[in-house]
């Protein structure tokens, strides 16, 4: 009796009948990659910058500007209405209380630079609405808002270096702004209204802050359409 000869591990193959069909065997590795790809889906998800901080972005720009726009207007009001003014100095003389020259440059450029931000970021609002959906998702939609972001914060950052500059040691200091605030102490009281220098210099003040906030907004907002 010849001895029972067992086939090979290799050659052992499974049963397959001829007509049967077979599906492939699926790789371990599937499964992982479907769940990758998932997690890296979510994360995209995730860091899409979203569309309601968009708003709020845009309202707190738009306060902003309608502010400084408010304030610089109420400050040139309050010059054009007396620029002539004289104020009793500690020592007895009644001198101008403004200069007789005063450069109202660097505050028509900031009020200039308020408006036009002003505008943009009223276009930039109304695109954020939902009705205007369909233009955000078409090709000129994102370019048209990296580019209203990216000419705001030129502007913006433009009008404060020009702003900052009038206020330095190199010029004059005959702006409204640097005059007002080298020259706090002066407080003239009328039958119909007191004007403070020290007032009028903390709201300038106050413009130049306001105008850097809106700059690092809208660098958020363009950081966000990019």
């Amino acid at each position: 009796m010849e001895p029972l000869i067992l086939p090979k591990e290799h050659e052992m193959q499974p049963y397959r009948s001829k007509g049967s069909i077979h599906a492939p065997i699926p790789s371990s590795n599937q499964p992982r990659d479907s769940k990758c790809s998932q997690s890296v889906s979510k994360i995209g998800n995730k860091r899409e910058f979203p569309h309601s901080i968009r708003i709020c972005l845009r309202v707190v720009s738009l306060l902003l500007s309608i502010s400084i726009i408010g304030i610089i207007i109420h400050t040139i009001l309050v010059y054009n209405k007396d620029p002539n003014i004289s104020w009793v100095y500690p020592h007895g003389n009644r001198l101008r209380a403004f200069p007789s020259v005063v450069v109202m440059k660097p505050t028509y450029f900031m009020l200039a630079a308020a408006i036009l931000a002003t505008i943009l970021s009223i276009l930039a609002l109304i695109t954020l609405l939902g009705c205007f959906k369909h233009i955000r998702k078409a090709k000129l939609g994102p370019i048209a808002g990296l580019g209203s972001t990216a000419t705001a914060c030129v502007v913006w950052v433009v009008a404060m270096v020009y702003f900052k500059i009038w206020d330095s040691k190199s010029h004059t200091q005959n702006d409204l702004w640097s005059w007002t605030c080298t020259h706090k102490y002066i407080t003239i009281e009328r039958p119909d209204r007191t004007i403070s220098f020290h007032a009028i210099c903390q709201q300038m003040s106050a413009t130049f802050y306001a105008g850097i906030l809106i700059a690092v907004l809208e660098f958020i907002n363009f950081a966000a359409l990019s």
